[in-house]
């Protein structure tokens, strides 16, 4: 259990705050965090004000602006504290999916919380801040696995990646520019444009048309030829990515579906986090090396 402290008008430790239960659930778009407390008052000067709990939640694994992820916000307000026993206080903190991969690539095990408290109180009709500070909280491994199942993250596909110099070459900065053109026709939903403009996207990243390539029989020839060269002699990354482009652009050839309708969401989106891909690891130096 984490414990913190309320400064109130001057009393120090005028209400105990213990952290009991972190919880989560899937929101739209978010996943939410629930950091439940029980509040109990330590001094008379405490007992009945009307309070005000909210704050900044912090993962000090990220490092970069102090590790900042978001507010921590309280649903009902203010919180009363009774003469005895304890008030409940369940502050939210709203992360979106990227946050969550980010702490997943940050941490080594669990992940430690830092919540920064701040609050006020009323008498006579009169706000007035109270001192809080900050608690610290580690949530074990396990326990964090669980709270990303609530919040939905393993039903989630995320792929990012940094893009590269796509002044690289010429081809490259054609083909990032059909590339920026699918991103757009995916977000208006036209899926069958997604589909043809990474058509054009991957036969622009070797200097070709889109009609200038790839029938199923030559992608066909060209992977025995590959399979007869693995046998001779290390086959590096580079034809080894020609090989992947080539079969996507076959993927995105449209010939094989004249119907505007077969062509889907779940098609559009998996080509585009594929060529995504080829074009992240397409070296230009080494595709212009003979025999590449």
């Amino acid at each position: 259990m984490t414990e913190g402290w309320i400064n109130i008008d001057g009393t120090n430790n005028a209400v105990r705050l213990s952290l009991t239960q972190v919880s989560s659930m899937r929101g739209v778009g978010v996943g939410q965090l629930y950091f439940t407390f029980e509040a109990t008052a330590q001094s008379d000067v405490a007992i009945g004000l009307p309070l005000w709990l909210g704050g900044a939640l912090r993962i000090t694994s990220l490092g970069a602006a102090g590790g900042h992820l978001t507010t921590l916000d309280a649903g009902q307000q203010p919180a009363i504290l009774p003469d005895k026993g304890y008030r409940t206080i369940t502050l939210t903190a709203d992360l979106d999916y990227r946050q969550f991969q980010l702490i997943e690539e940050a941490r080594v095990d669990g992940v430690t919380f830092v919540l920064d408290l701040n609050g006020y109180w009323l008498r006579d009709g009169n706000a007035a801040p109270c001192s809080v500070g900050y608690l610290e909280h580690k949530v074990g491994q396990s326990d964090w696995i669980a709270l990303l199942e609530n919040v939905g993250y393993r039903r989630v596909l995320l792929v990012e990646f940094d893009r590269p110099d796509a002044q690289a070459s010429p081809a490259l900065a054609a083909a990032f520019t059909y590339f920026d053109q699918a991103e757009k026709h995916y977000l208006n939903g036209e899926w069958r444009n997604t589909v043809e403009s990474l058509r054009q996207s991957l036969a622009a990243l070797v200097g070709k048309k889109p009609d200038d390539e790839d029938q199923e029989t030559d992608i066909l020839t060209a992977v025995k030829d590959l399979r007869k060269e693995a046998n001779k002699m290390t086959v590096a990354y580079q034809p080894r990515y020609e090989m992947a482009r080539r079969t996507l652009k076959y993927l995105c050839d449209l010939g094989a579906h004249p119907e505007v309708a077969e062509t889907r969401k779940v098609h559009a989106h998996s080509a585009l986090f594929m060529v995504g891909g080829v074009l992240l690891g397409w070296d230009s130096q080494a595709s212009r090396q003979p025999g590449s």
